[in-house]
């Protein structure tokens, strides 16, 4: 018998799950604390959605929104260039439960902040990742893979966007 899956937008409630979430999918390096996550809760809840299932959090998405055209590890990590009206939206962290993996969640958390992202009137979406998703992202839309800058965790990252519509 399959669990129902839900979407919604994140609660304060949610944070000690959700920073959980986030320790269990990325490394300690990559992690965002406790206190970075309950960050990007309070800035901007309208870019921050959860799959829950029976009560737990399983997946979630969160992210930003910025008028540079350069994503930076500052913005990452301590949200610099963050204007709730700025002109893309940047996704700082996709995780989803290993069990749950492979179910279409991450698609469809992806799929929340591109209709929200809509709504706000952004010109795009944008993420780094590692060189062994941009597979992944491509499959989801996402296009234009470049090596930023970046050097976080002593690892090379690739900026992908995804265009929305102009209005």
């Amino acid at each position: 018998m399959s669990q129902q899956v839900y979407f919604r937008q994140v609660r304060r409630s949610d944070l000690d799950n959700c920073a959980g979430l986030e320790q269990l999918c990325y490394t300690d390096q990559e992690a965002a604390t406790r206190e970075h996550i309950a960050k990007r809760i309070e800035t901007y809840p309208d870019g921050f959605f959860v799959a829950e299932s029976e009560g737990q959090i399983i997946g979630m998405i969160n992210c930003g929104a910025t008028h540079m055209d350069d994503i930076t590890d500052e913005l990452y990590m301590q949200l610099a260039g963050h204007v709730r009206n700025g002109k893309h939206s940047v996704i700082f962290s996709l995780a989803v439960h290993p069990d749950y993996r492979g179910r279409g969640i991450a698609h469809e958390l992806i799929n929340l902040v591109i209709e929200a992202s809509k709504k706000k009137q952004k010109q795009s979406v944008h993420l780094l990742c590692k060189k062994s998703l941009i597979n992944f992202y491509e499959h989801l839309g996402f296009g234009s893979p470049k090596l930023t800058d970046s050097s976080f965790n002593n690892s090379n990252w690739y900026e992908l966007s995804f265009p929305l519509p102009s209005v």
